[in-house]
């Protein structure tokens, strides 16, 4: 809840939540997965990524996701295990009061209102122990989206199969192939049917360490994939990776629930590697758009833990070009990057400091916002203390300072947030 003392129109209440279920139905056959996430973040951008940022409810876009699947495991002894599941989605982006921080300089607007339902049927089948260094996934998901802009009678379609051999202990091949079949609403139109495929390997020098790299064809483009996460001496750790993807805001939403699960405190992580996942729908660093975008990312982030003390550097990079704008918006090309270092130090067994510094400089020609090109520097300093098991208080104050090329003046924002905070 925000209460303004002044300007009592701004007062509002903001959804920001995440949380997973899994309900065993029948032992080891039957399960009931539910899933929903929930955050706010600027339509124009200019933040730091993953922050909390006091804006104008003009500018300010609350996505909600919720997905529920219900699906059947079945292992045939060492062999394989199949698994066979649907999902029903549910994404709902609006942006409040007028939407006039969704204009660019022009008056056009970059963002609207966005929601879906999707209906999703999967298959899975995975080899056993049985065939030895040969390990193979044929996979199969058909997803159909009925939903507004350019995911009016939208559809994914693909099928893949993927094999790894493992060389040695530490060094597996890896190759795939298959067919996808995409369509989306918007100008112009986008279709897509056509084979896929990709080859890599896979590098594991220790338990805790792998790393992945690929070269691949999908969603009509080449690109490369990086997942890694490397342990150093044990206190120290490195995270890296690089994807392209054809996506929406929308779809960002409901795609993160489907590939992460949450850490001890809440945050999510990677399922596969469990590194560390910034929630798209919680990034006011790049402005927010609804158009059919070609998503560049790479992340890498390094992270030394004391018996006290946490310390973390991590550098991003994104681009978005896009593909396809919904009927009556328009869209820019977005990229930024930026540097983020944190220090989290333990005072008490009950009490913590967190502090933070980034820097990061993003380019969205055609004035998203009315921005262009702009440099982004801000800090954090955060106090929390556990009052009972569960209930915990923090006090937090922050400066974000935005300085607009080809503009006067810069953006200037001091915030001071006291909070309380029950975990279930």
């Amino acid at each position: 809840a925000q209460i303004y003392a002044r300007d009592t129109s701004q007062t509002r209440i903001n959804q920001r939540y995440n949380a997973q279920f899994v309900a065993t139905v029948v032992p080891d056959t039957v399960f009931l997965d539910l899933r929903g996430a929930a955050a706010v973040q600027a339509a124009g951008g200019g933040f730091s990524t993953q922050g909390t940022p006091v804006i104008d409810r003009n500018n300010q876009v609350q996505t909600q996701s919720f997905q529920i699947s219900p699906y059947y495991v079945h292992r045939f002894a060492d062999t394989a295990t199949a698994r066979i599941g649907y999902a029903f989605q549910s994404v709902r982006q609006n942006l409040g009061s007028n939407g006039a921080g969704g204009l660019t300089s022009q008056g056009t607007p970059f963002f609207s209102n966005q929601d879906f339902t999707a209906n999703e049927g999967y298959a899975v089948i995975r080899t056993g122990p049985d065939f030895g260094r040969l390990a193979a996934e044929t996979r199969i998901v058909s997803t159909d989206y009925d939903g507004t802009g350019v995911l009016r009678a939208a559809s994914r379609r693909i099928a893949t199969v993927e094999t790894r051999y493992s060389i040695t202990r530490q060094f597996a091949v890896l190759a795939e192939g298959g067919y996808e079949a995409q369509r989306y609403s918007g100008v112009p139109p986008f279709r897509l049917s056509e084979g896929v495929w990709g080859f890599g390997f896979r590098l594991t020098p220790s338990e805790q360490s792998a790393i992945t790299v690929k070269y691949t064809h999908r969603n009509g483009f080449d690109s490369p994939v990086v997942n890694a996460v490397v342990g150093l001496g044990g206190r120290t750790q490195i995270f890296a990776s690089y994807a392209e993807t054809l996506t929406s805001g929308a779809q960002r939403a409901v795609d993160l629930l489907s590939t992460t699960t949450l850490d001890a405190l809440g945050n999510p992580v990677d399922a596969a590697t469990g590194a560390p996942v910034a929630q798209p729908f919680a990034d006011s660093f790049l402005g927010t758009q609804s158009s059919l975008q070609r998503l560049r990312r790479g992340v890498v982030s390094i992270s030394q833990a004391w018996p006290r003390d946490i310390i973390t550097l991590s550098l991003s990079y994104e681009q978005r070009r896009p593909i396809a704008v919904a009927l009556g918006s328009t869209a820019v090309q977005q990229r930024g990057a930026s540097a983020t270092l944190s220090w989290t130090h333990l005072l008490t067994p009950d009490t913590s400091f967190i502090g933070s510094v980034q820097y990061g400089r993003f380019d969205q020609p055609g004035g998203v916002a009315g921005q262009g090109s702009s440099d982004v520097f801000s800090a954090f300093a955060t106090l929390t203390t556990q009052f009972t098991p569960g209930l915990s208080g923090f006090l937090q104050y922050g400066l974000t300072n935005r300085v607009n090329e080809g503009q006067t003046g810069h953006t200037l924002q001091n915030i001071v947030i006291i909070g309380l905070r029950q975990s279930f």
